[in-house]
């Protein structure tokens, strides 16, 4: 007699996720004081508070286990790369802010929840450590540089996606994902940021 193996096409077992897409990048940066230089300027600069957002790249990479039939509990590291944001400045002096290179990270436990686990629908999502990294920022016009740093809070991720099968254990999908982060660092001026970013990836499964 045949033995059927029940862990062919179900989500179960071992979980593990890569993921790669593109969405938009949104970033609100404030500080505390006027960045500090050392030119001398034909205006008082005012403390920075600029907001703008841009085209970003997406990542997705988590491990986890199945205590219960289609429930998935790991850890994931999610990021979004900002290549270029161009920021406006409440400070009409300084114009727009385009800043180098950025990247919002949430790193922390994660739940995926498979509603049937014989089939792909699924719903994701993972609180913890936030980081920003900002890349240097220069002003349009005049005005003070904002030194490149690094910002740490708490942030989140929330998807939702569908798997299809394209082997006994492996599927491929579209997941919509919302990534956020409040973080704070310092760099010659205390920075504060709220970032969040909606994006679109294409996930392979092992599960």
């Amino acid at each position: 007699m045949r033995v059927v193996d029940r862990s062919r096409r179900r989500h179960d077992g071992f979980y593990f996720r890569f993921g790669l897409g593109l969405g938009l990048g949104h970033d609100h940066v404030t500080s505390d004081e006027p960045l500090p230089s050392q030119e001398v300027f034909s205006f008082f600069p005012l403390p920075l508070d600029a907001s703008g957002g841009a085209f970003a790249t997406t990542t997705e990479l988590a491990v986890g286990f199945t205590p219960f039939p289609g429930v998935v509990l790991g850890v994931g590291a999610f990021t979004v790369t900002i290549p270029r944001l161009s920021a406006k400045s409440k400070d009409p002096f300084t114009g727009n802010y385009d800043f180098r290179v950025s990247q919002l990270a949430v790193i922390g436990p994660m739940v995926d929840w498979y509603f049937f686990p014989k089939y792909g629908f699924h719903a994701e999502a993972s609180p913890g450590l936030a980081t920003y990294v900002a890349g240097a920022g220069v002003p349009g016009t005049e005005g003070p540089l904002a030194q490149a740093h690094t910002a740490i809070g708490f942030g989140f991720i929330l998807a939702v996606g569908y798997d299809f099968w394209i082997g006994d254990q492996w599927s491929l999908g579209p997941s919509g994902r919302f990534t956020y982060g409040a973080t704070s660092g310092s760099s010659g001026a205390n920075f504060t940021h709220t970032s969040y970013s909606p994006s679109l990836l294409v996930t392979l499964t092992y599960h």
